[in-house]
């Protein structure tokens, strides 16, 4: 009776387990989307119907990478079901890694979210984009434009429209039938090439191919 239980166990639990190294690795290395309602009372809340924040996890760890979605109720900026994004981003990841995970992210946010709503992403800090930005700089020095920061604002974001970040911005939501209207830029200034490699270690991007400096400031990206 004895060995007929343990028998019955030790079946039970090897059709539970990894059977080879490799399924092993798999099952490890498998990445899922976790959600979570976001209930809190903050800045904007009395305008939204919702909001999720959404990030990839696995078996060994949580991805600091995260998005918050929110969708607008009616009241007199929008109608009902408008949708808003925010990203935090995780320093200690290159742009190329980030990016790949907010295309998992957005297929399973568009589970919850129409994302062909969406109307803007919301307050991106130029240095977090980290590689790309440099890429961006880069063309803007290029093109001579690299200058002391302007008084208009409008001169930066004309520019960033015919740039690499819209080339990008526009392939990571072309699913979504997204594209890029416009940006909203404040704070607008430059770093030097010290100070980005100091706080975003994360850049592939070698010295050589650094600008003199590179972008800063908070950006709004907009779609039509």
């Amino acid at each position: 009776m004895k060995f007929s239980i343990l028998l019955t166990s030790l079946i039970y639990f090897s059709c539970g387990l990894p059977s080879t190294k490799k399924d092993l690795e798999t099952t490890k290395n498998d990445t899922i989307v976790i959600s979570k309602k976001i209930t809190d009372e903050i800045s904007g809340s009395a305008y939204r119907k919702r909001a999720t924040k959404f990030q990839l996890v696995n078996q060994l760890d949580t991805s600091n990478f995260s998005i918050i979605i929110s969708e607008s109720n009616n009241n007199e900026y929008d109608n009902e079901g408008v949708v808003y994004l925010e990203i935090e981003f995780d320093k200690d990841k290159n742009y190329k890694q980030q990016k790949q995970e907010l295309k998992k992210i957005l297929i399973e946010a568009s589970k919850h979210y129409k994302l062909d709503s969406l109307k803007s992403i919301y307050s991106i800090w130029l240095p977090s984009l980290g590689d790309l930005n440099v890429k961006v700089s880069k063309e803007l020095e290029n093109k001579n434009q690299l200058e002391s920061i302007p008084e208009n604002y409008n001169k930066p974001c004309d520019f960033l429209l015919k740039s690499s970040l819209t080339q990008e911005i526009n392939d990571i939501f072309k699913d979504y039938k997204l594209t890029v209207k416009g940006y909203g830029i404040e704070h607008f200034g430059y770093y030097s090439t010290g100070n980005v490699i100091k706080e975003y270690s994360k850049i592939e991007t070698k010295i050589y191919d650094f600008p003199r400096n590179v972008i800063t400031g908070d950006l709004t990206i907009y779609f039509r």
